[in-house]
């Protein structure tokens, strides 16, 4: 009978504070787009949990990108993405003559 494993992460040390740390940043990000919007340069429509998750996720695979496979450009690419992305949700759009 196959068995799901358990996460090994669960009782290394300092996996507590990197969960704490990950949600106050995911918190301040959600924070940050809900004041973007209250001053009407973020579109009403952009639910910020949606947002910060796909932000936070772009930088982690950065991250990921770099340590597992020494992507020196994976943190380019994140960028890149990242402005892509805060661009389709800004009510005034990015320009496009960005040098990312």
């Amino acid at each position: 009978m196959w068995r799901q494993p358990r996460l090994i992460l669960r009782n290394a040390t300092g996996f507590t504070e990197s969960a704490e740390l990950t949600k106050a940043w995911m918190v301040a990000l959600r924070e940050e787009i809900e004041f973007a919007q209250s001053k009407a340069e973020i579109l009403d429509s952009t639910k910020p949990a949606q947002l910060a998750f796909e932000l936070h996720a772009y930088v982690q695979e950065a991250n990921w990108a770099f340590k597992l496979f020494n992507d020196k450009s994976a943190f380019l690419l994140a960028r890149r993405a990242i402005a892509t992305r805060i661009g389709s949700a800004s009510i005034k759009r990015v320009s496009k003559k960005s040098k990312l």
